[in-house]
C-alpha cells in the first residue's frame, strides 16, 4: 500500500501543480461534458494504477532498479502493456486537464509528461532486457510500451487463397 500511496502522491501533486499553473493563464471554463469525461479518465487511470501496483508488489520502487528478488510481471494489465503505471498517469493527466479546462495541462502532456516517461520507460526496458533476456524479449514482442499493440487479424497467405480457389 505504501507503493500505491507514493505513486499516487506524485501523480496527484503534479496534476495539482498543472492546475495551479494554469489558473492565471491558459484556463477556460470547462463544460459539464469535459468535467464528466475528465473525471471518468482520472478514475479509470486511478483504477489501472492501483491494479498495476498491486501486481508489482515488492518490485515497485520510486527509483528505477532491479531488486534481488525481482520477477518479470506479465499478467493483468502487464500482459498487454509493459508500463501501465505510466499509461495510467497519462490518462489521469488528460482527465485533470479536461476537468480544469486547462489548455496548459493539455499542452504539458505531449510536451513534457509523455517525453519524460518515455525516457524513463526506455531505461527500464533496457534494465529488464539485461536482467531477463529472452523472457523479456518475448514479452516485449507481445506487449506495447504504453498502449496495447494492435494486432491485425491473420489472413490466409496468397498460396492458401489460390488453393482454396482451386477447390
Amino acid at each position: 500500500m505504501a507503493a500505491a500511496n507514493s505513486h499516487m502522491g506524485i501523480v496527484l501533486f503534479n496534476m495539482i501543480a498543472i492546475g495551479l499553473l494554469a489558473a492565471p493563464w491558459g484556463r477556460r471554463r470547462a463544460s459539464a461534458l469535459s468535467r464528466v469525461a475528465g473525471a471518468a479518465l482520472v478514475a479509470a487511470g486511478g483504477l489501472l494504477s492501483f491494479r498495476s501496483l498491486g501486481l508489482l508488489q515488492s518490485n515497485y520502487s520510486r527509483r528505477v532498479q532491479i531488486k534481488p528478488d525481482h520477477r518479470l510481471v506479465t499478467r493483468g494489465p502487464y500482459a498487454r502493456i509493459r508500463h501501465p503505471l505510466y499509461a495510467a498517469t497519462f490518462v489521469m493527466y488528460l482527465g485533470a486537464a479536461l476537468m480544469l479546462g486547462s489548455v496548459l495541462g493539455l499542452l504539458a502532456l505531449p510536451l513534457y509528461v509523455v517525453p519524460r516517461y518515455w525516457f524513463v520507460a526506455r531505461y527500464e526496458d533496457d534494465l529488464l532486457a539485461a536482467e531477463f533476456g529472452e523472457e523479456y524479449e518475448s514479452w516485449a514482442g507481445r506487449a506495447g510500451r504504453f498502449w496495447p499493440k494492435v494486432r491485425r487479424p491473420r489472413r490466409p497467405g496468397l498460396g492458401q487463397r489460390r488453393e482454396a480457389a482451386r477447390s
